[in-house]
């Protein structure tokens, strides 16, 4: 069975911040860091915007920064450099339509797919959104 990825508790309040607000979400953080669910009829009285966080996947955020702020993120496999592993995950960050932009490359290796993607997602709202 294929389950979602969302994006965490801290990324969704950095999110909300930058401005993200979709109606495409199903999820939710509540005040505690606990996940809800729209679709499901006991969450719906939870969900308040002014104390819920929307709570969108991880391609649900990436699609965010590429429609809406012109930056893309790659998500590359690659031979790990630590014996103990055989591959790893990085990311590459960059400007759709200027060359001469940003261009960030991983600081690390990440072990999953997922990890990377939440540490570019943390690394664009932190450093490349005002």
């Amino acid at each position: 069975m294929i389950t979602e990825d969302y994006v965490s508790f801290e990324t969704a309040k950095i999110l909300k911040e930058k401005g993200f607000d979709s109606e495409d979400c199903f999820a939710f953080y509540k005040e505690n860091g606990e996940i809800g669910f729209l679709q499901t009829f006991g969450d719906i009285a939870d969900y308040n915007p002014e104390n819920s966080i929307l709570c969108p996947t991880l391609q649900m955020a990436m699609k965010w920064l590429r429609i809406v702020h012109k930056i893309d993120i790659d998500i590359l496999s690659r031979l790990s450099l630590n014996a103990d592993d055989d591959h790893c995950y990085s990311y590459v960050i960059k400007h759709q339509y200027d060359k001469y932009a940003f261009k960030t490359y991983t600081d690390g290796e990440y072990q999953y797919f997922e990890d990377a993607v939440e540490a570019a997602l943390k690394y664009c709202l932190k450093n490349l959104i005002k």
